[in-house]
């Protein structure tokens, strides 16, 4: 179990009837209020979403159907599910007076489940979640905008497609038979292209090589086996960007943990904080196969690491993936199974260069189905695959508290969270940012 799972934004296109806006379920079976999911709705550059219609409300309760980790199950053998964007302002008369949505549009069109709303238990329900019966239905309940037993996910909604860029972002110049891609820098995307080779409905677009910058050029050289290639500007997903925490949460909680754990630094760094009972973090959601990029440095005997295809089945966030080390290895004598750019305790790393103490240490980790790379200030260090021979053989030589069922197999197959440790001395990160990968 996780919170924050995401899919896709999804479009209700204006061609079916639609409204041309793009929605978004958000899994959080940790449990959400809705005050909290709207500030994350906010972040993702949407808001929690608004129903004016029926055949509305039938399309986002169609996505949110399409997952059972989207609803809450009661004893009472109630389904309850994702917060919606309406609200009862302070004052407003009780049940069914005043109610709101978040944008401003009309209340007009209401869908509530029988007996609803009734401002019944714990505390004035004043807020907005589909659910309330003996089976998932688009029906809809009022509900403490505290309650976070009950809603387990929230609805995002998006005026246009959160992950477009105009096309006149990407300029192309052609010389003989090279052809030069261009792109300027901004302040609110990380750009990298994309290309493929043909334009079907369901278009799996591939990373070109490097560079990866706010800005920056590639140079293609035709090449006549290769045959014809469409390219598109995309943003990398900022995860970290020096102010904003939303993309994490500590690991088996649901919200961030306090300054006493992590805390965003002045020079927009995020630092582990020396604590006795320290706690790890994790993403928002879960990814599949992806391209992970972050900055790295540490204190004297700093010690820390980024796991992956991470669950929480267990107390122990040792238990809870495969780890790209991170330390300072000076300060150790460990075996080399244990070095930085190693998978901690399976796979020890090869050909590095290290960053001094205090320094910036440049980290990718590539993982594309069970194939995993480790790259450590421009090169790669360690190259393997889970649930191979040698992954079995390793898992098993390095015992409790890793090798248990589940460990490496993420929250499903080929998905997992990404962790980020916090242990011992204080160690920071920054420029953390991800692109999805093609399965191989």
């Amino acid at each position: 179990m996780a919170i924050f799972a995401a899919a896709q934004p999804t479009n209700w296109s204006a061609k079916t009837g639609g409204n041309g806006h793009f929605y978004e379920a958000v899994a959080a079976p940790w449990g959400i209020t809705w005050s909290n999911a709207s500030v994350m709705a906010s972040n993702k550059g949407g808001y929690l979403a608004t129903i004016t219609s029926s055949n509305e409300n039938a399309f986002v309760f169609a996505l949110a159907n399409q997952d059972t980790n989207l609803w809450y199950h009661s004893s009472a053998n109630a389904w309850w599910g994702p917060w919606l964007g309406g609200f009862q302002p302070p004052g407003s008369l009780e049940p069914a007076g005043g109610w709101q949505w978040i944008t401003g549009e009309p209340f007009t069109y209401t869908n509530w489940t029988s007996g609803q709303p009734n401002n019944n238990g714990g505390g004035p329900e004043d807020h907005l979640q589909i659910g309330g019966q003996a089976s998932r239905a688009g029906t809809w309940n009022d509900l403490a905008s505290t309650n976070s037993t009950y809603a387990h996910s929230f609805m995002v909604e998006y005026d246009s497609n959160p992950n477009r860029l105009s096309p006149t972002d990407l300029t192309i110049s052609r010389s003989g038979n090279q052809m030069a891609l261009s792109w300027v820098p901004t302040v609110s995307h990380d750009f990298y292209l994309g290309f493929t080779t043909n334009l079907p409905s369901q278009t799996v677009w591939n990373p070109t090589a490097d560079p990866s910058s706010n800005g920056g050029s590639l140079v293609v050289t035709d090449t006549p086996a290769e045959g014809s290639r469409f390219y598109r500007l995309q943003a990398w997903e900022t995860l970290f960007d020096g102010t904003s925490t939303a993309a994490f949460r500590g690991y088996r909680q649901a919200g961030f943990p306090g300054t006493n754990q992590w805390s965003v630094t002045t020079n927009g760094e995020l630092m582990s904080v020396s604590n006795a009972n320290p706690v790890s973090l994790v993403t928002a959601s879960p990814y599949g196969s992806y391209e992970l990029r972050w900055e790295w440095k540490t204190s004297a005997k700093g010690n820390s690491g980024i796991k992956y295809r991470v669950n929480e089945t267990y107390s122990n966030a040792s238990s809870a993936g495969p780890e790209y080390q991170l330390q300072d290895d000076l300060s150790y004598s460990y075996l080399a199974l244990q070095n930085m750019g190693g998978a901690f305790g399976l796979f020890p790393p090869t050909n590095r260069v290290l960053a001094l103490v205090g320094q910036w240490n440049e980290c990718r980790l590539i993982l594309q189905s069970n194939h995993v790379q480790h790259w450590l200030n421009g090169r790669v260090v360690l190259d393997y695959s889970i649930n191979s021979p040698a992954w079995t053989n390793a898992l098993t030589a390095l015992g409790a508290p890793y090798n248990v069922a589940g460990f490496g197999q993420g929250t499903g197959p080929g998905v997992g969270y990404i962790l980020l440790q916090n242990l011992i001395s204080p160690t920071w990160f920054r420029n953390i940012k991800i692109r999805p990968l093609p399965a191989p």
